[in-house]
């Protein structure tokens, strides 16, 4: 009786454990599928609102390029899409602006800012192969 008892409280640790690491795999699972900023990017050059560029680490990325002024001046409707581009190309070689070079771009990332002139091959491609232009306008809409 004894040996069955304890056979029992055997079985019932060994399912606790495959339970407890079952909740822990789906637990873990739906934190790696949330999506990461990469960077964010936005023009230096414009003289009215510029649009802003979220780069995700899930090949995903938000373009907002509408603005509704009221109550909260607040970006909407981006364009949202994905991209092949391998951006660690851009993140791993950073180049400084040289002296008296006006900036392009100001990029976001790992919590510094970057100024980056227009010449930085790797980040116009990337606007390329994704199709944008961050150097036009935002739509400015009053609401």
């Amino acid at each position: 009786m004894k040996k069955q008892n304890i056979n029992i409280i055997i079985y019932g640790f060994i399912i606790l454990i495959i339970i407890c690491g079952g909740i822990f795999y789906f637990i873990n699972k739906s934190k790696n599928n949330e999506k990461n900023l990469l960077f964010k990017l936005e023009s230096t050059m414009l003289k009215c609102p510029s649009p802003v560029l979220y780069v995700y680490d899930d090949n995903t990325y938000e373009y907002y390029y509408k603005i509704v002024v009221g109550e909260d001046n607040s970006l909407n409707n981006p364009s949202i899409g994905n991209y092949s581009y391998d951006v660690k190309k851009i993140l791993n070689n950073i180049p400084e602006l040289p002296d008296g070079k006006l900036s392009a771009y100001k990029l976001e990332y790992n919590n510094d800012i970057y100024l980056i002139s227009d010449n930085y091959s790797y980040l116009r491609d990337f606007l390329e192969s994704i199709d944008i232009n961050i150097h036009s306008c935002s739509d400015v809409t009053l609401n």
